[in-house]
């Protein structure tokens, strides 16, 4: 089963956490009424022979990952009001 929140019902839950969890009530800024969603991406960096072709696993073949090479990239994305946030779930019986 899908289930979609919408960016209004997002932000409505967010507050709400915020005030029970810090016991404080608070509004979105009219200034910047858009939240921000920061997400960490991983740029993976592939390990290379020196003539510069990709090393592969002789076993299996999948390419070969250089982990001290290989960075994070942040990216930021606002969640308006006509965004929503979709996900998919599986009912679990006798909960």
């Amino acid at each position: 089963m899908e289930i979609k929140i919408s960016g209004h019902e997002v932000e409505e839950a967010i507050l709400n956490f915020v005030k029970k969890k810090y016991g404080h009530s608070f509004k979105i800024s009219e200034h910047d009424p858009c939240m921000t969603l920061e997400s960490s991406e991983r740029i993976w960096v592939y390990r290379k022979h020196k003539n510069g072709k990709v090393k592969t696993n002789p076993e299996h073949g999948y390419k070969l990952v250089d982990h001290d090479k290989s960075t994070w990239k942040r990216t930021f994305t606002t969640i308006g009001e006509c965004d929503e946030i979709s996900f998919y779930v599986k009912e679990v019986s006798g909960e």
